[in-house]
């Protein structure tokens, strides 16, 4: 090849080389560089510093968020049980756990299922029943003999009986554990019931014993923490109906059970059984607000507006609601627990839930 032919092959390399472009030689040499350590690094500072600015401000809305998916979970977890209740005919309803560390708080949720009543050993099973006297806490207590004895390991303490198919249900204290021949009952006289009967022993009349719910196969519900139901506040109107515990030791998990119909038939708490002749009232709150005298920044879970009540009707209605307030309170929180359920009330009169 002569030199004439070598300039002209030369020449395209030349001129890029002369207007600022490199030549084929130097196409490795021009690739681009990455971030260096120290520009990572800046750029992982700034976006801590954004999340260290923005957590405060997002940390509301999320347990807003999470305290309504709660009180959602709840809500549907009783209005599942009530209609298993009117899909088998028969009571069915819910049990809330007290915390094994603390009973002012339940976090888990059982679906359970009544037995069939209880009515004796053979068709001709009666008994005969006599007041033993009554107590300070308003009940009369009476003392019942079986005839035959009652099948041992069917009736516990607890359990409820009617006699002669009419009048109230006694909760069922003791059980002659022997022979299961006698037990012992107390009738709850609060609300205006009476016992017609004196010590000498009544005449024999059949009797039905409710049994309490049993757990069903239903999965259970845990309530994702922090929140939990906070027993100091739940109870239903009369202030001696509330669910906060008997004392350090009552672990007696609280059950609300709806008749066939729907209707809320009666719930147990502290391990007796009380006619389901009022509302009840749930209210959804955060854990580390209980005991509400030591309650984080002074507010307790029945005047923090992000929390819920759900209230159960004597018909069977389940209502969700916020904390409310009432009109013409100027301290900008409910001063009572009473206060707290203004919009679970309202919502109740307006058919909600």
């Amino acid at each position: 090849m002569n030199r004439r032919n070598q300039d002209d092959l030369s020449a395209p390399a030349t001129r890029r080389a002369r207007d600022g472009r490199p030549g084929t030689a130097a196409l490795g040499t021009g690739a681009r560089r990455g971030l260096t350590l120290i520009e990572l690094l800046i750029v992982i500072g700034v976006l801590v510093a954004l999340v260290a600015v923005a957590a405060p401000n997002l940390r509301p809305a999320v347990e807003s968020r999470r305290m309504r998916e709660a009180a959602r979970q709840v809500s549907t977890y009783f209005s599942s049980a009530r209609s298993r209740a009117i899909e088998l005919n028969r009571p069915c309803g819910v049990m809330i756990e007290r915390f094994a560390g603390d009973p002012r708080v339940g976090m888990v949720l059982h679906q359970v299922e009544t037995p069939p009543p209880y009515a004796g050993e053979s068709l001709g099973a009666v008994c005969s029943v006599r007041l033993t006297g009554y107590s300070a806490l308003n009940q009369a207590t009476v003392a019942v003999q079986f005839a035959p004895s009652i099948g041992l390991n069917l009736v516990y303490p607890g359990d409820l009986i009617q006699f002669n198919g009419q009048g109230p249900y006694f909760t069922i204290t003791g059980v002659d554990g022997s022979g299961g021949a006698s037990l012992t009952a107390v009738l709850d006289l609060s609300t205006g019931l009476w016992v017609p009967w004196s010590n000498t022993p009544s005449l024999p009349m059949p009797y039905k014993i409710l049994r309490q719910p049993q757990k069903s196969a239903a999965a259970p519900l845990q309530i994702p923490a922090p929140v939990v139901i906070d027993f100091e506040a739940s109870g239903n109107e009369l202030p001696a109906y509330s669910f906060a515990p008997s004392g350090s030791g009552d672990t007696s998990p609280v059950y609300v059970i709806f008749g066939a119909n729907g209707g809320l038939e009666r719930y147990y708490v502290h391990g007796a059984a009380r006619p389901g002749i009022m509302p009840a009232y749930f209210l959804l709150g955060r854990r580390d607000r209980v005991p509400a005298a030591q309650a984080e920044g002074g507010v307790a879970n029945f005047q923090d507006f992000e929390n819920f009540w759900i209230g159960i009707t004597p018909q069977g209605m389940i209502v969700t609601e916020q904390v409310g307030i009432a009109e013409g309170n100027t301290s900008g929180r409910p001063q009572s627990i009473d206060e707290s359920r203004e919009f679970v009330r309202s919502g109740r009169s307006k058919g909600g839930g």
